[in-house]
């Protein structure tokens, strides 16, 4: 295997070989030469290190994590160190990673109030698994919000329609307020504004609520943000009172005409120090519709430029560096994913052989580790049928999620409450 991988480092469709992908290449040929391809077999990352121009192996300080959904799935190899990926290709898609919540808070955000934030606890009664609770006490006079929120991008294809749900109840809440709205929505944070929104009711038991978003609203392959929260006007209000508002599953799902995959298909955990990681596509055999980008983001927000493929050629064959620092790691969290948007108009498989590039010093500079990956777009039939299950490692108990203020618009009053129409 690892031979066959070191001969597509230097197999390009299109465009030229650069330096560092004809030094892989060598340099994965020649272990396997020296007798150590059980080694490379084994999972443990090579590492060059350009001052002392040996090469040494170690246990990876990053390692590579399972992202399992519907439509995808990841085998890892020993050590984290490589991963073979499956993505299906459907007309059916559901955009929102962890839309369950099950064993993680992994890729929602909060966006906290004052008063209110956002955590994540590992049961409640009626709920899946895991839920979000936004959740604090609000002083007399107070007024506040806290959303909890996670990036989707649409398909790049034509979209027939795009269904939001949201499954949630209320714990407790203030007993007296001017007014409380619970919103779900999808927001635009170029225009910083709801390209459609809802308010809902809860009650003390889980509920799901559901929106239906025009198609001509938004924008294919654009990313958006999918957005649930409170809001509390309590300015007039002298007591003290509890918001305690919990969410079992937030899905977003969207109908295209051809076949779509857009969400995370890898995690990458930084367990220690900081790493500078690319993608590079060294081999590609492509169905003749598939159009794909494949990017990194770290747990800031912060995404790579794309490894872009159209008509099933590639356009461009190495992402930027994206730093992954294992001091900003969250309980829960990947420091970082791996992802996909793809979408073609016709049957068969196109696979990706790339390696991930992972080093001490930005740039490619500093001692650098290779991790072969294998992605997988739309297997044949009858492997096409896919299990959900968590991403990262279960957490034990309750956890705060990421804080990353967001401006988002003001929720509107409703009607007939001070400060509504």
């Amino acid at each position: 295997m690892s031979d066959r991988w070191a001969r597509g480092l230097c197999r390009r469709r299109r465009g030229p070989l650069c330096s560092r992908c004809v030094a892989s290449a060598v340099l994965l040929s020649l272990l396997a030469a020296l007798g150590l391809a059980a080694v490379v077999v084994r999972g443990t990352p090579w590492v060059y290190e350009p001052t002392s121009a040996t090469l040494s192996f170690v246990e990876p300080g990053l390692v590579l994590g399972a992202v399992n959904s519907t439509q995808s799935s990841a085998s890892i190899g020993p050590a984290g160190a490589s991963a073979n990926v499956t993505v299906v290709a459907s007309n059916t898609s559901q955009l929102v990673s962890n839309p369950d919540f099950y064993s993680s808070p992994d890729y929602w955000y909060c966006s906290p109030g004052q008063s209110l934030s956002c955590y994540w606890i590992p049961s409640d009664t009626g709920a899946s698994g895991g839920v979000a609770v936004i959740y604090g006490t609000l002083s007399a006079g107070e007024s506040d919000s806290a959303f909890i929120y996670q990036p989707v991008t649409m398909p790049n294809a034509s979209i027939a329609s795009i269904t939001m749900a949201v499954r949630a109840r209320i714990a407790s809440q203030p007993i007296l307020v001017n007014w409380i709205v619970y919103v779900m929505g999808l927001y635009d944070p170029d225009t910083q504004q709801y390209v459609a929104y809802q308010t809902f009711t809860p009650t003390i038991t889980y509920q799901t609520f559901t929106l239906s978003i025009n198609p001509s609203s938004v924008t294919p392959g654009k990313q958006y943000l999918v957005v649930v929260g409170v809001a509390v006007d309590m300015s007039s209000i002298v007591l003290i009172n509890t918001e305690d508002f919990r969410i079992d599953s937030v899905t977003l799902t969207v109908s295209t005409e051809t076949a779509t995959f857009s969400g995370n298909v890898l995690g990458l955990n930084a367990t220690e120090g900081v790493f500078y990681a690319r993608l590079v596509l060294v081999g590609l055999n492509a169905s003749g519709s598939l159009n794909a980008s494949i990017t990194i983001a770290n747990l800031t927000g912060y995404s790579s430029t794309p490894i872009t493929i159209s008509g099933g050629e590639a356009l461009s064959g190495a992402t930027s560096f994206v730093e992954l620092n294992s001091a900003s790691n969250v309980p829960g969290y990947y420091t970082g994913w791996v992802r996909v948007e793809a979408s073609k108009g016709q049957a068969g498989n196109s696979t990706l052989y790339l390696y991930l590039e992972a080093c001490t010093a930005p740039g490619g500079a500093g001692a650098c580790s290779y991790y072969p990956l294998e992605i997988v777009i739309d297997p044949q039939e009858g492997v096409a049928t896919l299990s959900a299950g968590a991403s990262p490692p279960g957490l034990p108990g309750p956890s705060r999620l990421v804080g990353l203020n967001l401006s988002l618009p003001r929720i509107p009053a409703p009607t007939g409450s001070p400060g509504g129409g």
